[in-house]
């Protein structure tokens, strides 16, 4: 899923998206694609809404589900021998869904077993609806900082596509030193860490 669009990246360029030719669009949206993955990859997770299937350990008080913000969860079974075909099923009454994809067991503990709980649950983010379309009923978007600071990623990568791996320009007056600032900009890294979640 695109993190940005390209109406955002070419208004913070300065650019007019009406005038620019087919390529040039073409271009900057394969950039996005490029930086939304790699986005996804620093931080663990896909991003997009969709169902997800979690096994988790047992044991302890909370469940912490992987795929934020979490619209609903739709399955929750125990099997502590990994039989999901003869797993105890949990009724929505037995377990309650707590901000930040924490969930509680209404009796205490979680029943113990190493990846034995199975959650079936639905979370994510929609993606951008088209340029003056109306977002569908339920739209989940996507938080403006992480819009945000992939759009600038684009944006600077898209000012940069001529000069990669360059750290020093010579000039009749003089060379220019340019910093290598790595695969992110600083305060691009700093939002992306806030979305990441722990592997596994």
């Amino acid at each position: 899923m695109d993190l940005t669009t390209l109406e955002s990246v070419t208004r913070l360029l300065a650019l007019d998206l009406d005038e620019m030719d087919a390529e040039t669009k073409a271009q900057i949206a394969a950039k996005i694609i490029e930086i939304s993955v790699r986005a996804c990859g620093y931080c663990n997770r896909t991003f997009q809404r969709q169902e997800r299937t979690s096994y988790h350990d047992g044991g302890g008080r909370y469940l912490y589900l992987p795929e934020l913000p979490v619209q609903a969860v739709t399955e929750v079974l125990w099997a502590p021998d990994w039989d999901w075909e003869a797993a105890t099923v949990y009724d929505t009454a037995d377990y309650s869904l707590i901000s930040g994809g924490m969930m509680g067991f209404r009796w205490g503990l979680w029943p113990w077993g190493d990846k034995s709980i199975r959650v079936r649950s639905t979370g994510g983010y929609d993606p951008a609806p088209a340029m003056g379309a109306d977002p569908p009923e339920g739209y989940v978007p996507i938080p403006s900082d992480l819009e945000g600071a992939v759009c600038r990623q684009v944006a600077y990568e898209w000012r940069r596509r001529n000069d990669d791996g360059i750290r020093s320009v010579s000039l009749p007056d003089g060379t220019i030193n340019k910093l290598d600032v790595g695969e992110w900009l600083e305060s691009v890294e700093q939002t992306l860490k806030r979305y990441r979640i722990r592997p596994g």
